[in-house]
């Protein structure tokens, strides 16, 4: 009856083992790679971009206001530059995630939980500095 269900389970399985096998630098499958001394990793590690830099991370990464309640901005912005710096997209994934409402600026408080407005309030009250590359010349 659910035989379907078991070859995409099996299928799946496959799959997520080959892509650890293959670009996990966490997991040996020779006798050598156990062996070997950390500068001499960087060229085992280099074959683990696919794994930690992923499509699926870019993808999702745009949902994060979905998925986290406090802060959900707070990897958006990248003050030295190497990267762009991200912005969430304005409605939810659209096949899951009903607990939030379906656009972003429906959220009556998504503009207060965000790293900038807490950021903010801790500088008012005295906890934390401004950083120095926010920080003017007075």
């Amino acid at each position: 009856n659910y035989w379907w269900v078991t070859s995409v389970a099996m299928g799946l399985m496959v799959g997520i083992l080959t892509r650890h096998w293959f670009f996990n630098p966490d997991l040996y499958g020779r006798q050598q790679e156990n062996r070997k001394p950390m500068p001499d990793r960087h060229r085992q590690w280099a074959y683990s971009l696919p794994y930690f830099n992923h499509r699926m991370r870019n993808l999702s990464s745009k949902y994060r206001w979905c998925m986290i309640d406090n802060e959900p901005d707070w990897a958006d912005f990248h003050p030295i530059g190497y990267r762009p710096n991200r912005k969430a997209i304005h409605r939810r994934p659209w096949m899951w995630c009903f607990t939030v409402p379906r656009y972003a600026i429906e959220d009556p408080l998504y503009t207060s939980v965000t790293h900038e407005n807490m950021n903010r309030i801790y500088e008012e009250i005295g906890y934390s500095k401004k950083p120095y590359y926010l920080q003017s010349e007075e």
